[in-house]
């Protein structure tokens, strides 16, 4: 842990409202947090995040000139009244019925002090128009401790067609208002890790496979940080699309059809005056296709 007098707050007094420098840690110029990951088995990940600076914005609030924590790559907290500070996201791939939890492995941080940090003016709609939306303190600027108080946790889990996913948040930036100390954590190690089974919307996957097409391929490798291709490798035929449709929207349906087809992907569209109306035909006609396609 490293502790500095930070003294930007006199040099800004002479720039301009909104002007935004880069304080490095590790780099001199302006860069992306580093999220990359250690080691994963499904069943648990190691993901490591660097910051190698942060950058510092003006602004003028009711009480004077203050400023806003931000970095490349992340996104703000938005808790209205809060410290107006920045976060980090990755989405890992969890096992399909896991309850999932964090634990931080190791840490590095530098203690920034007499900094005063605007509250934020929280999350609102596109019409509103955020000059218009004053500051506020909320109870967090009344406590002598850092906020946000964890360094970690995890959105709910959702499914991405194939996989079971999850959302890490990591809070590398903590404020105390009190002491008007910025904590900046430049190295952090989190582990994901599975505490039990049955947890929340759970992936039904009866046979155990997954047929993972090209294009899909493409999207897990981008969103989820443990993606392996490796460990799914994609199937080159992909497959047919069958479309069901009302008699009365046919006409309506077959541009989409056509756009399929010309797109590559074999598409066929039948009436359910063919496959008949009800659940149990439909079922018995998907699976006829299926078979047999």
């Amino acid at each position: 842990m490293k502790r500095f007098l930070l003294v930007l707050l006199v040099l800004f007094s002479y720039g301009s409202l909104n002007a935004s420098t880069w304080n490095p840690i590790t780099l001199p110029e302006p860069a992306r947090a580093e999220i990359t990951l250690q080691s994963s088995d499904v069943q648990h990940s190691v993901i490591r995040l660097q910051i190698p600076g942060f950058h510092l914005r003006q602004v003028q609030t009711d009480k004077g000139r203050a400023f806003v924590v931000d970095i490349e790559n992340s996104s703000r907290i938005l808790k209205a009244g809060a410290p107006d500070l920045a976060k980090l996201t990755a989405s890992v791939i969890i096992p399909d019925d896991g309850l999932m939890s964090t634990r931080i492995v190791s840490s590095s941080y530098t203690d920034y002090e007499n900094i005063e940090i605007a509250p934020s003016k929280g999350n609102f709609t596109r019409d509103i128009d955020p000059s218009s939306v004053p500051y506020a303190w909320g109870p967090e600027y009344q406590i002598n401790r850092f906020w946000p108080e964890t360094l970690s946790e995890l959105r709910e889990p959702y499914i991405l067609r194939d996989f079971r996913g999850q959302t890490l948040v990591v809070y590398p930036f903590q404020y105390n208002p009190v002491t008007k100390t910025l904590r900046v954590y430049h190295d952090l190690t989190v582990e994901i890790y599975q505490v039990a089974a049955n947890g929340a919307n759970p992936l039904i996957n009866t046979t155990g496979k997954r047929h993972i097409t090209e294009e899909f391929h493409r999207v897990y490798a981008r969103h989820f940080l443990n993606y392996s291709p490796t460990d799914y490798t994609p199937v080159d035929d992909f497959g047919k699309l069958l479309v069901i449709s009302h008699p009365d929207f046919m006409n309506a349906m077959q541009p989409y059809v056509s756009w399929k087809n010309s797109i590559g992907i074999p598409t066929e569209m039948v009436s359910t005056a063919i496959t008949g109306n009800t659940t149990t035909a439909i079922q018995n006609y998907i699976t006829n296709y299926f078979n047999t396609n």
